[in-house]
Order: C-alpha cells, then sequence, then structure tokens
C-alpha cells in the first residue's frame, strides 16, 4: 500500500485551479485602478530584461491611452501616501489586502506572476511607452477598463482613447477594445 494517494493528475487540477485563480485576479486589479484613476488606461510594471535575480515585477505607473502618466508608483510599493479610495464594493473583494497601499498591490501582482512567470501579463503597446523605455527594463502594461459615456450627446472614452464600441456602452470586458 503506497505511503500517500498523491498523483500527477490531482497535482495538475491544483496548478490548473491556482492559475485561474491568479488569472481572475487580474480584472479586480484593473476595476480597482480604474476606480482610482478613471483616465488611466494601463497600469504600468516593469521587469528586468534578462532574466536573473532582478527579474521580478515593479511598480512603475498609471497612464493614459497615449503613454501620459496618470500617476507615478513607487518601484517597491513602498510609498506611504495611499492611493485613491475605491467604492467599498470593490474594497470588500481585496479581503484583508487595501486596495489604497501601493505595497498591497505589489505583493498581488508579483503573486499572480510567481504561479506562472510571463504567462499573465502583456507587453505594454507602443503607443504608451515612454521615449527609451525598455532599455533596461521592460515595460509590462495592465489594461485598465475603458469606460465611454456621452458627452454633449456623443459616445466619447474617458481612457484618451479615439474609438468607442457601439452602441456606446460602458465596456465590459477586462481587456477592452475601445482602449
Amino acid at each position: 500500500m503506497p505511503l500517500n494517494e498523491a498523483t500527477i493528475p490531482a497535482f495538475d487540477e491544483a496548478l490548473a485551479k491556482v492559475a485561474a485563480a491568479a488569472r481572475a485576479l487580474l480584472p479586480l486589479i484593473a476595476e480597482t485602478l480604474h476606480a482610482q484613476f478613471p483616465t488611466g488606461a494601463y497600469l504600468v510594471l516593469t521587469r528586468s530584461i534578462e532574466p536573473g535575480p532582478d527579474d521580478v515585477l515593479s511598480l512603475n505607473s498609471v497612464r493614459d491611452a497615449n503613454g501620459g502618466i496618470v500617476c507615478w508608483l513607487d518601484p517597491f510599493g513602498g510609498a506611504l501616501d495611499p492611493l485613491p479610495a475605491v467604492p467599498p464594493e470593490i474594497a470588500a473583494r481585496w479581503g484583508n489586502s487595501d486596495p489604497r497601499s501601493q505595497r498591497d498591490l505589489l505583493d498581488l501582482l508579483q503573486a499572480v506572476d510567481a504561479v506562472d512567470r510571463y504567462t499573465f501579463f502583456d507587453w505594454l503597446p507602443d503607443e504608451a511607452r515612454r521615449p527609451g523605455e525598455g532599455d533596461d527594463r521592460e515595460p509590462i502594461g495592465v489594461p485598465l477598463p475603458c469606460q465611454c459615456r456621452r458627452v454633449s450627446g456623443e459616445c466619447a472614452p474617458c481612457c484618451g482613447s479615439t474609438a468607442c464600441p457601439t452602441p456606446c456602452s460602458p465596456c465590459t470586458l477586462w481587456r477592452p477594445s475601445c482602449c
């Protein structure tokens, strides 16, 4: 009789559940940052270009669709100034973590990345990059939801994009096509 009942398929199933849970956190992070920075289109992170001990995610900024800085973030999450408040229904989904804490935000992003490195985050699009970016640390962009609204009777995105879905309505995907 075996000493334990562990199986490779059970382990694979557990890994798949962890990966699904990590992926499910990205819309929460994006929704939280959109509530804090409504004109933001991307949360920008960086990581070392070369794999190695310095190859960890760092915070950089929240940017609009054209690469304009909405808010600079402390790379190591140590900023003492809290991020803006969020609605209670979003804050409740953060459990014991504080959505206003850059440290909690960075810890959560690094935990997601640790589940399966290079899987959950995409490179920042060229239009949102700043000159010289990517020379030593590669910029990574987490898209924020673009909310479209009616302005003087016309559909206008609040994230700086030039297009909105038709008909004009809030984007429902966390990786919206309108930004």
